[in-house]
C-alpha cells in the first residue's frame, strides 16, 4: 500500500495527500480481535495509544463531566482503565467513565443502591464502589463560590484531606470552565482568586494540579491575571 497506493482486486488507487488509518484492540485486550496476516501488518506503522489522565480530564473539564468522577480519577489515575474479569460485563475506560458521570448527575433521583448498581454497569464493581466511597468521602467540601469570589476559605485538613482536596480542586476549575450564572463573576476573576488562594492554601503539589488544569480549560485569564507573576516564580520549576 505505501509504494502502489492501491486497494483490492479493484485495484483503486488511493488519491494523493489521503492516507489509509485503521483503528483496532490490541490482541491481549482479547476484545473483538482478528489477527492481522503479516503481509498486511508490515504495510502499517503500529502505533500504540495509551490512555492518559491528563488528556482525558482536560476534556473532561471542556466537556461538563460532572467534577466528583474528574477529582476521582485525578485521585485514583489508574482506574481511568482496568481490564475486567471474564465474569464481567463491564470496564472503566474513558467512554465508560463519560457514562458514570451521567449517572451521577441523572435529573432523577437515585437510590443508594440503585446508583451503586448502575455505576457497576457503567465501569465495573471495584472502581464503581471506590467511586461511592470517594464521593462520601468528598460530600464535605469548603464553599467553593466563596473561594472563586475571593474568600479566604481553608484548604481542607485532616486524614480525609487528600480526597477532599482533589474533589475541591476538580470542582474549582470546572467553575473556571462554566461560571456560574448567579454569581456574576467573569473568568479573570475567578482566574485570579484561584491563583491567589492556591498560593496561599495549597501545597505546591496540589497547587500545581490545580492550575496546571485550570491553564487547560482557560489559558489567556489564569496566565494573563496579575497574579500569575507571583505564583509563577513561586513554581518556577513547573512547565504549564
Amino acid at each position: 500500500l505505501a509504494a502502489m497506493r492501491k486497494l483490492g482486486a479493484a485495484q483503486y488507487r488511493v488519491p494523493e495527500g489521503y492516507h489509509v488509518i485503521a483503528a483496532g484492540n490490541r490482541a491481549e485486550d482479547q476484545a473483538a480481535i482478528n489477527r492481522m496476516p503479516s503481509p498486511l501488518k508490515r504495510r502499517f506503522v503500529n502505533i500504540h495509544i495509551r490512555a492518559d489522565v491528563d488528556v482525558w480530564a482536560h476534556w473532561a473539564y471542556k466537556n461538563g463531566i460532572d467534577p466528583r468522577v474528574i477529582g476521582f480519577l485525578r485521585y485514583r489515575p489508574q482506574l481511568l482503565t482496568t481490564k475486567p474479569t471474564r465474569s464481567e460485563d463491564a470496564e472503566a475506560c474513558p467512554r465508560t467513565w463519560e457514562y458514570a458521570s451521567g449517572v451521577l448527575t441523572s435529573p432523577r433521583p437515585i437510590g443508594n443502591d440503585l446508583m451503586l448498581s448502575a455505576l457497576t454497569d457503567c465501569v465495573g464493581p471495584g472502581p464503581a464502589a471506590e467511586l461511592t466511597g470517594y464521593i462520601r468521602v468528598a460530600g464535605a467540601l469548603p464553599d467553593m463560590d466563596a473561594i472563586i469570589r475571593g474568600q479566604h476559605i481553608a484548604a481542607p485538613r485532616g486524614e480525609t484531606a487528600p480526597a477532599v482536596t482533589y474533589a475541591l480542586c476538580a470542582g474549582l476549575v470546572s467553575k473556571l470552565a462554566h461560571p456560574p450564572k448567579q454569581l456574576n463573576l467573569k473568568q479573570e476573576q475567578i482566574a485570579e482568586n484561584l491563583l491567589k488562594w492556591s498560593m496561599r492554601e495549597l501545597s505546591d503539589e496540589y497547587a500545581v494540579l490545580l492550575i496546571k488544569d485550570c491553564v487547560a480549560v482557560a489559558e489567556d485569564p489564569i496566565t494573563q491575571a496579575p497574579a500569575f507573576t507571583d505564583w509563577s516564580e513561586r513554581h518556577e520549576d513547573v512547565i504549564l
